[in-house]
């Protein structure tokens, strides 16, 4: 089963389509980096969450893209939290 996100009118697959759509993303920014939002933007479901990250940072890091964690967390935004926890722990 493949999930959809859409971003104004055009859906991103989250598997491959998700990932060019990331690389993009970060190669457009001076920095080569993606947000830790931005990747979960793109992989909106939950089950097996934390493999699916370490996967995506592999293969942004692979391509010369960094996942940037914000240092001013939404508050009660326990995914993106959870999400810096295992961005953390895969780029160490």
């Amino acid at each position: 089963m493949t999930t959809q996100v859409f971003t104004g009118d055009n859906p991103i697959d989250t598997t491959e389509e998700g990932l060019e759509e990331l690389l993009a993303r970060g190669r457009r920014n001076k920095n080569n980096t993606v947000s830790v939002e931005e990747v979960l933007q793109v992989m909106p479901e939950t089950d097996g969450r934390d493999e699916k990250l370490r996967s995506i940072v592999s293969r942004l890091q692979e391509n010369g893209v960094s996942v940037r964690a914000e240092t001013t967390p939404t508050a009660g935004d326990e995914d993106a939290e959870s999400a810096r926890r295992v961005i953390a722990e895969a780029t160490s």
